[in-house]
């Protein structure tokens, strides 16, 4: 697990169950322990597009990420509710600033519309880790020294860098998180936003193991 990008569990809604129970309301039907039957409805719904009984789960996830991925991940929005931690409320002094380091530096693609990134040599890789990391500490040092200086929160924090690590509370549907799954563990998506899309699987799968993988293909 990558300690800059964590997803934690906090609360959930419904089970596998749920969702069959949701789907055979239809029929006046009723299903009160899992069959095999069951599973094979699941996996209907998911080959058919029938969604709205995917919906009636809720899973409730501690996010915590750098700012440039918690916005990219943030363009899922159906079926979904957000609350981030705010610097505008809590400054430097309540809430240590910290930025993401990544483990891989991607050298620059030929198309960055049709190729995807390679890790970069170990020479371009060593140079940009200290760029960033010198990057980070002048942005701190400037965010600090407004603060001290008696500027607003809401003002101090403009200089902060896109790498500084967000937390937020994610409330989603099962469908809904299916549908970020599937886009953000594509291999043309971002190297962080696969490393996000494995932490929610590994919470998903665990709490729907036959609706999870039917609406994801494993």
């Amino acid at each position: 697990m990558n300690k800059f990008i964590k997803c934690e569990l906090v609360d959930f809604m419904g089970t596998d169950l749920t969702v069959v129970n949701a789907a055979r309301v239809s029929y006046a039907a009723e299903s009160k322990e899992f069959s095999e039957r069951d599973a094979a409805l699941l996996k209907f719904l998911a080959e058919h597009n029938h969604i709205t009984p995917m919906r009636h789960p809720k899973v409730q996830i501690r996010c915590d990420s750098p700012i440039f991925l918690a916005r990219q991940v943030g363009k899922h929005q159906v079926g979904f509710d957000w609350n981030e931690i705010s610097r505008r409320y809590k400054d430097g002094d309540a809430v240590e600033v910290t930025c993401y380091i990544p483990d891989v530096i991607l050298a620059r693609p030929k198309s960055l519309m049709k190729d995807s990134a390679v890790p970069a040599s170990a020479e371009l890789t060593q140079w940009a880790i200290a760029e960033i990391k010198q990057s980070y500490s002048n942005s701190v040092d400037d965010y600090l020294a407004l603060i001290g200086a008696g500027v607003a929160p809401e003002q101090a924090r403009m200089v902060l860098p896109q790498g500084m690590q967000t937390q937020w509370i994610w409330t989603g549907s099962l469908f809904g998180w299916a549908n970020l799954y599937n886009q953000r563990s594509s291999e043309h998506a971002q190297y962080e936003a696969n490393l996000f899309a494995e932490e929610v699987n590994k919470i998903m799968s665990a709490l729907f193991p036959i609706s999870w993988a039917a609406l994801t293909n494993q």
